[in-house]
């Protein structure tokens, strides 16, 4: 807390902006994992620490819709007591050491009953999501309230409010034309700036032809589409496909007025604000998903070039109970789904009730890789086979359709010298085929052939290897961490370690295979551990950066370590420290480069 009361008494401010590649913080890329979670969903008296749960996976922004249906039921009767205190919400996150991005609509549908517009606006509006005078009113009146509750909280007041999404899908899902969605887009930012919202990021939603207009768009994609009419399998999901499209071409149903992007995307970094952390399983359609369902969407996306990972959900919740009616979706209120009206578990990481699921542990996989080479990757430009036309134009290669379960789905990343290879070869509910003794530099010559710039990857060393149905990940080549140089490596970096005075003395790999090409490491290691080891690993940072490996979850509040598990496996940690204490206890002293404690 020393760093950020400095700060404060000294009126310093984290800097934040973006370029049309990536969001930046005090000049340098930023690749923040943001996670949803819903203070109206959540016991008031679990907040800080289910926040310290998501912050533990690797999450840095807390992001929530605001809810007009929860805060208003009753015209005029404003609620912000108990679980619907807005105001204390931010504030523990902004104890937890998260940022907040709130998602004030006022339109935010969430699976709830009229999208989260309260019966009276319904019945006293003639036009809803328009710049019909008499729902701007109310409009107004409600952000004013909301915005006396948040007043103070911005990051322009030393506080943690860092980003506001303004409405949600217009444009796709309701709206009008998209000259007219455009304006009321428009008007709506003119409304929240007058009445003070004051933030470094302004956001809308960009899928499916929904307006963005003067907002950041952002993205999603899910890995099954809940909403579906249909109880049939679905065809497979171009979210399994590594492509320059942002769209996800599942997302939504309904009024949709135009299926292109209202935006360049030569204008603006590619960011998710709801990749898929689960599903909310309907009444007409209930998706299995497992923690692979999840996790390659997510690498997909990164190997597409997205530059923030944000999750919807993160942390699941419990509808409250209404006051005159029930808050939940409903075919009966005009919606195309019937949700439940209390669970909304959305199957996320973490669950309704803060219980960690598989997927919480995959992802932590990827966030804990971004956090230490999010910076170095956010400036790697993303290289996908194309093809040209008999005019000359360049197109994705037809090898990129959903359908196409054959060929290698792959890209590279890279800055002219070091990147990384990743690879997807997973579709839920689908079998790719296999691909034995791959060749890097066939990769290459591919892309390579498809006016992908790409040459001076050629001279890569780099061992054959498999590919086969169900993989995904990613390798790296001409990657340097402290004073080694991996020239190749089919293992995947996890993480770094820095010592006490902040040099980094481990870079932590995980993988079957060990293959790699090394050299330097005089003072920097290179530590393999097998994946099973890496999905219950826990980076934590006391001294020094540390490594716990264990079937549970650590929580560092403040240097107070606590494990949460149900297992009496041991516990190891690296590097060997027997003066740390988990839970109360001492770990015992090891002849092997592990501390553990059983």
């Amino acid at each position: 807390m020393k760093d950020k009361n400095d700060k404060i008494k000294n009126n310093i401010q984290d800097e934040y902006g973006y370029n049309n590649l990536y969001l930046t913080k005090n000049g340098k890329p930023y690749f923040p994992v943001m996670g949803e979670m819903h203070y109206s969903r959540v016991d008031k008296d679990n907040w800080y620490t289910e926040m310290l749960k998501m912050k533990s996976c690797g999450v840095d922004i807390v992001s929530t819709y605001v809810f007009w249906i929860f805060h208003e039921q009753i015209e005029g009767q404003y609620d912000f007591s108990g679980n619907n205190d807005l105001k204390e919400f931010i504030k523990t996150a902004d104890k937890a050491g998260l940022k907040v991005w709130l998602r004030i609509g006022p339109f935010v549908h969430s699976e709830l009953r009229n999208g989260g517009f309260p019966d009276w606006l319904i019945k006293k509006c003639v036009s809803i999501r328009t710049n019909d005078k008499t729902y701007i009113d109310e409009v107004k009146k409600y952000l004013n309230r909301i915005y006396v509750e948040i007043k103070g909280l911005f990051h322009k007041d030393n506080g943690p409010i860092i980003g506001i999404q303004v409405e949600n899908e217009l444009g796709h899902v309701g709206g009008e034309s998209i000259e007219e969605c455009e304006a009321h887009i428009n008007l709506l930012m003119e409304i929240i700036k007058e009445i003070g919202y004051d933030v470094p990021y302004y956001t809308a939603t960009g899928w499916g032809g929904a307006v963005a207009t003067n907002c950041i768009p952002v993205m999603g994609g899910y890995c099954d589409a809940p909403w579906e009419r249909s109880s049939e399998k679905l065809n497979p999901s171009s979210n399994y496909v590594i492509t320059k499209e942002r769209d996800d071409h599942m997302i939504g149903q309904g009024y949709e007025i135009g299926s292109k992007e209202t935006y360049k995307y030569d204008d603006y970094p590619f960011l998710t604000a709801e990749l898929g952390g689960g599903l909310c399983p309907t009444y007409r359609r209930r998706p299995v998903i497992n923690a692979k369902d999840i996790g390659a969407v997510t690498l997909t996306k990164l190997a597409s070039g997205c530059n923030l990972l944000g999750y919807y959900m993160f942390h699941g919740g419990i509808n409250p109970k209404g006051i005159n009616y029930s808050l939940n979706e409903t075919i009966a209120t005009g919606s195309w789904c019937d949700l439940p009206e209390f669970d909304y578990d959305f199957l996320a990481p973490i669950g309704s009730y803060g219980q960690i699921s598989d997927t919480y542990k995959e992802l932590k996989l990827l966030f804990m890789f971004t956090k230490d080479f999010g910076e170095e990757l956010s400036n790697m430009k993303s290289e996908i086979k194309t093809y040209k036309d008999e005019e000359g134009r360049k197109f994705e290669s037809k090898e990129l359709n959903p359908d196409n379960l054959s060929d290698i789905r792959y890209s590279i990343r890279h800055n002219g010298n070091a990147g990384f290879l990743f690879v997807n070869n997973y579709v839920k509910g689908y079998k790719l085929n296999d691909h034995k003794n791959v060749l890097f530099n066939k990769l290459i010559d591919d892309l390579a052939s498809a006016n992908a710039d790409v040459n001076s990857l050629k001279d890569i060393n780099f061992p054959k290897f498999d590919i086969n149905d169900g993989d995904y990940f990613f390798y790296p080549f001409n990657l340097i961490v402290g004073d080694l140089l991996i020239e190749s490596s089919l293992a995947t970096p996890l993480c770094i370690l820095k010592n006490k005075d902040g040099v980094i003395d481990n870079v932590i790999f995980y993988g079957d295979n060990n293959e790699c090409n090394l050299s330097g490491g005089n003072t920097t290691k290179y530590h393999m551990i097998n994946k099973d080891m890496a999905l219950n690993a826990n980076k934590i940072t006391i001294d020094r950066d540390y490594i716990f490996i264990c079937d549970g979850l650590i929580i560092n509040d403040n240097g107070n370590l606590s494990l949460y598990t149900d297992s009496d496996d041991e516990i190891l940690v690296y590097p060997k420290d027997e003066k740390i204490k988990l839970n109360g206890y001492v770990f015992k002293e090891t002849k092997d480069e592990y501390s553990v404690y059983e």
